[in-house]
């Protein structure tokens, strides 16, 4: 079963990695889900960043906030401190 983590369990959709799709086979699929097929295979989109990536972001700017706050200029979080 393929599932983004942004995705909700209602859209989860099981694809057989075996089995070789078509653009048939994608016209056939939920509104809801964001997938592409490449070479038969199917692949889901996410809808957003991946979490890994929104987590590392906001490490970052946790990090770089006091030395924004500090200096006075445009802060990572608020815009202007």
């Amino acid at each position: 079963m393929l599932r983004s983590p942004n995705m909700h369990k209602a859209i989860t959709m099981k694809f057989d990695q075996n089995n070789c799709y078509t653009y048939g086979d994608y016209l056939n699929f939920p509104d809801d889900i964001r997938a592409e097929i490449i070479d038969g295979k199917v692949y889901i989109k996410y809808s957003g960043n991946p979490p890994i990536h929104q987590k590392l972001l906001l490490e970052i700017m946790m990090q770089l906030h006091p030395y924004f706050k500090e200096k006075k200029v445009l802060s990572p979080l608020h815009g202007t401190c």
